[in-house]
């Protein structure tokens, strides 16, 4: 980090790292890290892996990579594309914070007026659920644990060098990852029933509830035939002559 930082564009100081899986973009905005000069910084990690279940189950889950719909690598990058078209289209610009596939211009920050509608445009998009982008079928999620102590030591930074102590703590910092350990969790999605299941339990259902209509048909064409031999033993039954 180099001394002296730029305070119209940003009121802190420092760096900003992310932790992601090789093959997905990183995201410093909304799960970035933030590193402070003159501390070393410990980051312990614990791996989450997930298996989600797609279309026509909740999560409809789409694999970005392999998917003819969407055009993007993971879910934030379809999210920021859909929030880049939307800025476009409204604003006539796009936002300069997040990444620009599609080449548009880059919105003015410092116009008042421009900046309100990009903070229009982001929250719109994330309150109302505008775009269409489902969760990823496989992610990886890491849970981290951040430390931090006072970087470098008083007596190892004067054995080591000439710089003053207080010049040199604005501009470095120290960062470690590991793992905290090699288990990872995995967490797969599965259907309540199967497919055959699903079509046993219905042959069952439709058995059980057959089985109890034929029987009740037997009972009301039972009842039916002894009401019609009653009939014909009252209509044919001769009749007593009386003599007096």
């Amino acid at each position: 980090m180099e001394y002296g930082y730029n305070t119209q564009a940003t009121d802190s100081a420092g760096a900003r790292i992310a932790i992601h899986d090789s093959a997905e973009l990183p995201d410093l905005e909304s799960s970035g890290l933030s590193i402070t000069p003159g501390f070393e910084t410990s980051i312990s990690l614990r791996q989450t892996l997930i298996h989600r279940l797609p279309s026509p189950y909740k999560d409809r889950c789409v694999h970005y990579k392999t998917s003819n719909r969407y055009n993007q690598t993971d879910q934030n990058d379809c999210v920021y594309s859909c929030i880049q078209g939307w800025s476009n289209k409204i604003c006539g610009c796009a936002d300069p914070r997040l990444p620009n596939k599609d080449g548009f211009m880059y919105c003015d920050v410092t116009n008042a007026s421009q900046s309100s509608c990009l903070k229009f445009i982001f929250e719109s998009v994330t309150v109302r659920e505008t775009c269409d982008c489902p969760l990823p079928c496989i992610s990886k999620a890491y849970n981290e644990i951040t430390s931090q102590a006072v970087w470098p030591a008083e007596n190892s930074f004067r054995r080591n060098s000439f710089q003053e102590m207080d010049q040199f703590r604005k501009s470095h910092a120290r960062v470690k990852v590991y793992y905290a350990t090699l288990e990872r969790s995995v967490f797969h999605q599965k259907p309540m029933f199967q497919e055959s299941e699903l079509f046993s339990h219905l042959g069952g259902e439709l058995g059980l509830w057959l089985g109890l209509s034929l029987i009740a048909l037997f009972e009301v064409m039972e009842s039916l035939i002894c009401f019609l031999k009653f009939l014909v033993r009252c209509c044919c039954k001769p009749k007593k002559e009386l003599f007096y």
